[in-house]
């Protein structure tokens, strides 16, 4: 007993001071291992969407002090903005001045809502929204108004995302070798963030097929309200439309889980144990890649060659669809003009602002009168009744005569 009493006062007393800072140094935590979705083929498994690994630029807030959050917020935008990145920002305000609103749809119905939510008047610009909103997420310090944009759009991107001790937050994807490197070079500088390596979707073949295949996205706060029960994370990623949306379930993997040890800055110092992650199902369509190549191509010929004949009536966009008679299924499905999921996040103003909508998948939801296409199917009605023979002429003088008119 002897023994273990003066060990313990070696521990507790003598070392208690050093042992603790380490203790202190090193913070243990599960995080979540991401999933790859599965992948997207062709009907003869020809890839059109597939995975590669990327990094991912992730904040935990229990690192950071409360006055931090603001600049640490500026560098980072501006470090991924120097080296041509992306970072996530939804605040329906533009991002350089003239400040404006950029909602969609319902314009004035959704500032309304967007204002009504934020407890702040119905009658306020865009500029004073910025600056009420500065007030909102007390923001303090001298900031330029470009400035303040920026940490007013990542901090309301933030809170939609419910960021807080619990939740880390994803502040940009897919980032560049060249911005993890500046990071981890100046880690002192970014305190609270860390990289980790998530799979990013990507496209083979460019724009090929963008309106069958649809668009992934990271979560929005309501449709994070409706799957956090389905093992979801306010990180994840989800289809969006297409068939990354209908086969949202089936590509979704299962996420694994790592025990990392992490420094008091939230730097990663060391994996404990990992339980691996499962990859989603892949996704054969009846899709004939080489074949809907081919479609998307003769289709902008065709729009583009009927537009500049003197009586084009304004043909500017356009669909078209390969059916297989035997089956039903689709071969090809093309619509135009079209769009690169790639590059959908910085394309997006311009699309949206495209009076001919190129988001707008065309072959399944344009509303058309049935035109020359309809005469076969009558055509086989009146043979399969016998009210027409094969071999029967019909002299067509572009009048119908059958009925007398009154008058």
């Amino acid at each position: 007993s002897a023994v273990i009493v003066a060990r313990l006062f070696s521990l507790q007393i003598i070392k208690g001071e050093e042992y603790s800072k380490q203790a202190q140094n090193r913070l243990m935590r599960n995080v979540s291992v991401k999933s790859p979705r599965g992948d997207i083929l062709d009907r003869y498994g020809r890839p059109i969407v597939v995975n590669r690994e990327g990094f991912s630029l992730v904040v935990y807030k229990e690192y950071l002090e409360d006055n931090e959050l603001d600049g640490l917020i500026l560098r980072l935008a501006n470090l991924i903005t120097e080296f041509g990145g992306e970072y996530f920002d939804t605040l329906p305000i533009t991002a350089e001045a003239p400040y404006e609103y950029s909602f969609s749809g319902d314009a004035e119905k959704a500032r309304k809502e967007f204002l009504k939510q934020k407890k702040l008047p119905e009658t306020l610009t865009a500029p004073e929204a910025l600056d009420a909103l500065a007030e909102y997420y007390k923001i303090e310090g001298e900031y330029t108004k470009a400035q303040l944009r920026i940490i007013v759009g990542v901090r309301y991107e933030m809170e939609q995302r419910l960021f807080s001790s619990r939740n880390p937050y994803t502040f940009a994807s897919d980032v560049s070798v060249d911005i993890v490197t500046r990071i981890k070079e100046r880690h002192g500088d970014f305190p609270g963030v860390d990289i980790s390596t998530d799979y990013i979707r990507d496209y083979p073949n460019g724009s090929i097929a963008s309106h069958i295949i649809g668009r992934v996205g990271i979560i929005y706060k309501d449709e994070y309200e409706q799957l956090k029960n389905e093992n979801y994370g306010m990180n994840d990623v989800i289809g969006k439309d297409g068939i990354e949306k209908y086969l949202e379930k089936y590509l979704k993997g299962k996420d694994g889980v790592s025990s990392v040890v992490q420094n008091l800055d939230g730097k990663t110092s060391g994996i404990l144990e990992t339980l691996s992650p499962t990859s989603g199902n892949n996704a054969f369509l009846t899709i004939d890649l080489k074949l809907q190549k081919v479609l998307e191509e003769s289709l902008e010929r065709t729009i583009k060659s009927i537009a500049g004949l003197k009586h084009g009536y304004g043909t500017n966009a356009g669909s078209a669809v390969v059916i297989d008679v035997n089956t039903g299924e689709i071969l090809a499905m093309a619509s135009y003009p079209t769009y690169n999921i790639a590059t959908f996040n910085n394309d997006y103003a311009e699309l949206y602002a495209n009076p001919d909508k190129p988001m707008w998948n065309r072959a399944v939801s344009g509303q058309y009168a049935p035109g020359s296409t309809y005469k076969v199917l009558t055509a086989i009605a009146a043979l399969e009744s016998g009210a027409v023979r094969a071999n029967e002429n019909i002299r067509d003088e572009g009048v119908y005569k059958f009925y007398a008119t009154s008058g």
